[in-house]
């Protein structure tokens, strides 16, 4: 019981971690900079953000901590 309540924890502190600015994503409109850098195609920041991920989860996918949570 102690070993769940420690994962449910975990997970969720790793979710507040990588989903940090995310709404402000959302609410993001592709800029004129973003269809120059990007391309049309990926100019809107939430499909950028669905495709590519973000700081956040990039730092945790490439630490240890999806190994040792399992």
């Amino acid at each position: 019981m102690e070993w769940d309540v420690t994962m449910a924890d975990i997970a969720d502190t790793i979710t507040e971690i990588a989903s940090q600015g995310v709404q402000e994503v959302k609410d993001a409109e592709p800029t004129s900079e973003d269809k120059l850098i990007h391309g049309i195609d990926m100019a809107l920041p939430l499909l950028r953000f669905f495709k590519n991920g973000n700081r956040n989860l990039k730092a945790i996918m490439n630490s240890q901590v999806p190994q040792t949570i399992c």
